[in-house]
């Protein structure tokens, strides 16, 4: 669940299990719709900020692991 953890942290963490599995590591990413879930962290389903969060952690690691490291500017 993206929403919920730092993309710079988990980009690396990511990272480091797919070297350790030899390159066969897959991700599986969600936005979140479990109601408990969005109250505890605060975020606003209805208005889609689960989904703007999501694209936001993407949009900052994947050029991580393309790209390496740099400064990234995003909503949340």
């Amino acid at each position: 669940m993206l929403p919920y953890r730092n993309p710079v942290e988990l980009a690396h963490r990511v990272a480091y299990l797919d070297h350790m599995a030899e390159r066969r590591y897959t991700l599986n990413v969600g936005i979140s719709a479990l109601g408990s879930d969005l109250q505890l962290f605060g975020v606003d389903a209805e208005r889609g900020e689960n989904r703007r969060m999501t694209l936001d952690s993407l949009d900052v690691m994947l050029p991580l692991w393309n790209e390496g490291p740099r400064d990234m500017q995003t909503e949340h």
